[in-house]
């Protein structure tokens, strides 16, 4: 089981933890020796605290809901609708395809599963590694990436409605990205609405 929330709680935890046990032990009345045993192990732990949180390959998810209000980062109805879409929008580090990228200033390389989703070069990078691996050309990148960006955004919230239509349908998604990425680039130069009526005939809806 595994607790995702944004990286600043990897540094507001700890104090809250030592007040809340101190105010335990106050509580209880522990006695001396036994607090002092108790703070010390709760010291132990939280030493470690804020590295096992930044850890990707530990919270894998972590970085995917920074830029959420603390209102929906902590409560799960409303996290998990999130991380299914920016999930589909971008894999999860154990899934994406092999592949290292260089910085810029060619001072050290990152694998795939070390990219940021939450950083938008990282997410263009993480989705054009998957693109090469099943050989697609260059050309039709920025297609793919734009309809990345908009799944992740849910903007427009057309995109993500046509992809979950699909998935229900039975479509991979690598399908699915396929048929999206082409139909922006049908019709980018036209405007929002010819986009949306577009995106609503790739999957419509079950008649009940």
């Amino acid at each position: 089981m595994t607790v995702t929330a944004p990286d600043r709680y990897g540094t507001e935890i700890p104090p809250f933890m030592r007040a809340w046990t101190s105010w335990l032990a106050d509580r209880h009345a522990l006695p001396r020796r036994h607090r002092k045993q108790l703070m010390v192990r709760l010291e132990f732990m939280l030493n470690r605290f804020a590295q096992l949180w930044a850890d990707q390959s530990i919270n894998p998810l972590r970085r995917y809901i920074q830029d959420q209000p603390d209102e929906i980062a902590t409560a799960g109805e409303l996290i998990v609708p999130i991380l299914k879409r920016r999930t589909f929008a971008v894999a999860r580090p154990e899934e994406r395809n092999d592949g290292l990228v260089q910085a810029r200033d060619g001072s050290h390389s990152r694998h795939a599963s070390e990219l940021d989703a939450a950083d938008e070069t990282d997410r263009r990078l993480i989705t054009i590694l998957g693109l090469s691996a099943r050989g697609l050309p260059r050309d039709r990148f920025d297609s793919y990436t734009a309809v990345t960006e908009q799944i992740w955004a849910d903007n427009p919230p057309e995109v993500w409605a046509a992809a979950q239509r699909m998935w229900a349908a039975g479509q991979t998604r690598d399908a699915i990205l396929d048929r999206l990425a082409g139909t922006w680039n049908k019709t980018a130069a036209q405007n929002a609405d010819s986009y949306a009526a577009a995106l609503a005939r790739l999957a419509p809806p079950r008649s009940r």
